[in-house]
C-alpha cells in the first residue's frame, strides 16, 4: 500500500471496520481489539495511529515481554545480544543522536594522527603543530563539511508554507527522513516562536512565522 493511500484511509478517523492503536504496548487491549473485529466481518487495526489521526508511529526498537530485542534472520529469528547492534538500532530508528552529545573535551583530546591523516586525505594540507592555527583549520573545515549538508529546517519550513496542512507522516517522506526527526525540529521551530499549530491537530494547520 502507498503513503498516500494510508492518509486517506486514516483521515476518515476510526469506525466499525478501522481501529486506531497508538501504543501497543497492552498486549490485552490488542487481543480484545483483534477478537471484536474477528467475530465480525473482520477488517483493520491501525498500529501507531493516534486517536486523531496523527501517526506518530511505534516506539522502535520493541521488546518482548520478557524485555528481550529479536531480530530475524532469514526464516529464523534471534536476540539482540551486542552493545553495536542496539547503538545501530536506536541510530536507526533517530533516537540517538551522536552529534548532539555534550562533551567538556577540548582540542588537546583531539586524536592527533587520525586529523593529520583527514587533513591529508581530504583538504590537502599538512598538520600543524602550532595550536591556534591547528584550532583555525578545524573551525574551518567543521564549516565546510556543515555547508555541504542539506539544510532540513528551511526544507521543512518551505514544504510547511507549500502545505499547510501536511502532517508528520506526509513531512517525513517528502523530506527523505523519520517522522521522529520531523518532529524534533518542529518542536524546535514552536520554540523559537517561528511556527506555530493553528486549531486542532486533526483539522488545523501550520503556520510559518517568518
Amino acid at each position: 500500500m502507498k503513503i498516500q493511500e494510508l492518509q486517506s484511509q486514516i483521515s476518515f478517523g476510526e469506525d466499525s471496520k478501522h481501529q486506531f492503536k497508538v501504543d501497543v504496548r497492552n498486549a490485552d487491549s490488542l487481543a480484545a481489539e483483534m477478537a471484536a473485529f474477528a467475530n465480525c466481518e473482520g477488517e483493520t487495526i491501525y498500529l501507531g495511529v493516534a486517536d486523531d489521526g496523527s501517526a506518530p508511529g511505534l516506539d522502535k526498537p520493541y521488546f518482548d515481554k520478557n524485555g528481550v530485542i529479536w531480530l530475524k534472520t532469514g526464516a529464523d529469528k534471534r536476540r539482540v545480544n551486542s552493545k553495536e547492534e542496539l547503538r545501530r538500532l536506536f541510530q536507526i530508528t533517530d533516537q540517538f543522536h551522536a552529534d548532539e552529545l555534550p562533551t567538556k573535551a577540548g582540542i588537546d583530546t583531539l586524536d592527533k594522527l587520525r586529523f593529520r591523516d583527514f587533513l591529508r586525505d581530504v583538504y590537502k594540507q599538512d598538520y600543524l603543530d602550532d595550536l591556534e592555527e591547528l584550532m583555525l583549520v578545524e573551525k574551518v573545515a567543521l564549516k565546510v563539511s556543515i555547508k555541504g549538508q542539506p539544510d532540513l529546517i528551511n526544507d521543512l519550513l518551505n514544504t510547511l508554507r507549500a502545505d499547510p496542512t501536511a502532517d508528520y507522516l506526509s513531512l517525513a517522506h517528502t523530506l527523505g527522513v523519520s517522522e521522529a526527526t520531523v518532529k524534533r525540529h518542529i518542536q524546535k521551530l514552536k520554540q523559537q516562536d517561528r511556527l506555530r499549530r493553528v486549531g486542532s491537530r486533526k483539522t488545523g494547520h501550520w503556520k510559518v512565522l517568518e
